[in-house]
């Protein structure tokens, strides 16, 4: 979550845990997005570089070469009055027209749209499903266009991943600690 107030862009995770990894990657452009829309922004999407393991490099501590790869694969958007009223003034088809348009109109260099398609069955979603798989992501985020942003669980959002079922052996046990939630 990529919030911009003022010029100004703080990044956190989806459970709101600071991403300072993200600090000065895509401020400039951030700040042109607020600047365009009028009023400050938030913008949800993903910091990802050119495949998996670059991309967790970037967000390590020694990450800087591969910090330069970093897009902010930005998916969804909305001003930071209705992020903080917890609730959208469009639907979700209107959020992600609008969010390609900026970023198509401003010619970001930084932050690119998601690829979004529009399915209308079964067949349809397999097929984008699979050639995201093959395109290096780990599966799809499916959303009801008529809905609201989401902020938590919802059956708006729901994700499609692959599962991977095996058997292992068990060797050791690690007891959970005195104070914490697994105590025991």
């Amino acid at each position: 979550i990529a919030i911009t107030e003022n010029g100004v862009s703080t990044y956190f995770s989806r459970s709101g845990k600071p991403s300072d990894f993200c600090n000065g990657l895509f401020d400039e452009e951030l700040a042109d997005m607020e600047k365009y829309v009028g009023e400050p922004i938030v913008v949800d999407g993903e910091a990802l570089a050119r495949n998996f393991t670059e991309t967790l490099n970037a967000k390590g501590s020694d990450g800087d070469e591969a910090k330069k790869n970093l897009r902010f694969v930005a998916f969804d958007w909305m001003t930071l009055r209705e992020w903080k009223a917890q609730r959208t003034e469009h639907k979700q088809s209107k959020r992600t027209e609008t969010l390609a348009n900026i970023i198509s109109i401003r010619n970001y260099a930084k932050i690119v749209k998601s690829k979004t398609i529009i399915v209308n069955n079964l067949e349809e979603a397999t097929a984008f499903y699979k050639q995201a798989l093959d395109d290096g992501f780990e599966g799809l985020i499916i959303k009801d266009q008529d809905a609201d942003y989401v902020w938590g669980r919802d059956k708006a959002w729901s994700k499609w991943k692959p599962v991977f079922d095996f058997d292992l052996t068990i060797t050791d046990i690690y007891e959970g600690r005195d104070g914490t939630k697994n105590v025991g």
